[in-house]
C-alpha cells in the first residue's frame, strides 16, 4: 500500500487506543481516519550509516521503510516505526467523533 503523504508531521485529533487509528486528508481537505482492525509492526524509517575514513558517515536515507529482518538494519538509526495496515476502513473524522461521543 502506498502512503498518501508524509505522516511524520501530522497528528491525529482523535485519541483512542483500540482499534488503532491513522490520520489522512482527502483531496478536498477534510480529515479522514483509517480505522484499522489489524496493524502489525512492519519496519522502520531512518538513516543508514557506514564507516568512512576513520569515522562513521551517512550512507543513505531510504525513502521507503526497511522491513524488520532486512540485512541493513544493524547499521540503521531508526527515527520512525512503521505499521502495516491490514483490515481497515476509511471513516470521516467528524463522523467518527460523533460515534465516539454517542458511545461515551
Amino acid at each position: 500500500m502506498r502512503r498518501r503523504s508524509s505522516p511524520r508531521s501530522r497528528r491525529c485529533a482523535a485519541g483512542t487506543s483500540s482499534p488503532r487509528l491513522a490520520c489522512a486528508r482527502t483531496s478536498d481537505g477534510r480529515s479522514t481516519v483509517y480505522l484499522a482492525q489489524s496493524a502489525p509492526m512492519y519496519g522502520v524509517h531512518g538513516t543508514l550509516y557506514g564507516y568512512g575514513e576513520n569515522s562513521v558517515r551517512v550512507v543513505a536515507q531510504p525513502e521507503e521503510p526497511l522491513p524488520y529482518g532486512h540485512a541493513n538494519l544493524p547499521t540503521l538509526l531508526a527515527s520512525q516505526l512503521v505499521r502495516r495496515l491490514g483490515s481497515f476502513r476509511l471513516v470521516d473524522l467528524d463522523e467518527l467523533m460523533r460515534e465516539l461521543s454517542a458511545a461515551a
